[in-house]
């Protein structure tokens, strides 16, 4: 007994071979994900040129919120974050993404406590203090 398959059945079982085959390899599925890493913290380069006139973080910026406690009664260490203490508010500031170089007038830290803001009403920057803020982030919020 032998069979015979017809020239068309055969074009039939291999158009379903294929079909069946393309079910299978498309039908995997892969779950990526995606962990953004936060932008590492710029340390200075002993070997750059300073630039006089740029503003500087440590001496210029700090003060800001370490003064008479204006960030620090709140943001101090072991208070809410960010910690804006001298020793941590680079670090603070730059891994909870409160800068953005990009579009510094956005910025949380510079948007947050301006004149007239009305997020923290209790404590402000002056309109100098909110000036220098913005002036900082727009010459690339360096750890100077």
């Amino acid at each position: 007994m032998t069979f015979k398959i017809s020239a068309m059945k055969k074009s039939i079982y291999i158009l379903i071979l294929v079909f069946v085959g393309m079910m299978v390899v498309t039908g995997c599925e892969y779950d990526f994900i995606y962990r953004p890493t936060p932008p590492p913290i710029e340390e200075p380069d002993p070997d750059d040129p300073v630039d006089p006139d740029a503003t500087s973080f440590s001496t210029m910026i700090v003060p800001i919120f370490t003064t008479g406690n204006r960030c620090t009664s709140c943001h101090g260490d072991g208070g809410t974050r960010p910690y804006l203490t001298a020793a941590k508010a680079y670090s603070e500031i730059i891994s909870k993404g409160l800068v953005n170089t990009a579009n510094p007038a956005s910025s949380k830290l510079y948007t947050y406590v301006k004149p007239g803001a009305g997020t923290h009403a209790w404590k402000q920057f002056t309109d100098s203090q909110s000036a220098l803020v913005l002036k900082w982030i727009t010459e690339g919020a360096k750890n100077n």
